[in-house]
């Protein structure tokens, strides 16, 4: 019986590397059409790094699909997620500013619009974010993706993490089996050496 092999994720350093070079981009911007385009890659990049969604996900949510009511208890409304399921993702403290910025005046849409009334098309996505994790210098390969699924991986495991708890975990990711989300109880080598070293 063949063994899966563990999801790969982006440390913390790598993450905020990754964060710091969406940002540099961002800064360096030249015209409005760019700025808004790097801005909306930050933005994406840190909602999946915080709420763990699914890339396709993330592109089809609406503004009316966020529930900010309660600045205590913020949710975005998962419609339709994979196996046509609905589910509901906290938006933690560090996320609602951004989306809140992000979103300004807008009363209804989608979050991150593409042309016209169309959603963003996640391969728009999926190609800035190897470009940025180069500029991090992140080293990706066929081996190494970077990639939108690596952020959900990322979230999974730093939640699991903090909170031990696969359960909720499994609520997050939106997976029918708690099997699944299992793949995500694994260690890495910084814990690994945290141990030894304790020795």
């Amino acid at each position: 019986m063949s063994r899966r092999s563990l999801p790969k994720y982006f440390k913390p350093l790598q993450i905020e590397a990754i964060v710091a070079a969406a940002q540099a981009a961002l800064d360096r911007a030249s015209t409005k059409v760019k700025r808004r385009a790097a801005w909306r890659d930050l933005v994406m990049l840190q909602t999946l790094r915080y709420a763990g969604l699914r890339i396709s996900e993330l592109c089809h949510v609406r503004i009316e699909d966020l529930d900010l009511s309660d600045p205590n208890d913020p949710e975005i409304q998962v419609k339709h997620g994979k196996g046509d399921k609905d589910r509901n993702v906290p938006i933690g403290s560090k996320l609602l500013p951004i989306l809140i910025e992000w979103i300004g005046e807008r009363k209804a849409g989608l979050v991150f619009p593409g042309r016209g009334e169309r959603p963003l098309c996640s391969r728009t996505f999926q190609r800035r974010l190897p470009a940025l994790a180069r500029a991090a210098g992140f080293v990706v390969s066929k081996e190494n993706k970077a990639n939108p699924h690596r952020l959900r991986h990322t979230f999974a495991t730093s939640y699991l993490k903090a909170n031990k708890n696969l359960r909720e975990v499994q609520e997050l990711l939106g997976h029918s089996s708690l099997q699944t989300t299992a793949i995500y109880l694994h260690t890495d080598q910084e814990e690994l050496k945290r141990g030894v070293d304790r020795l």
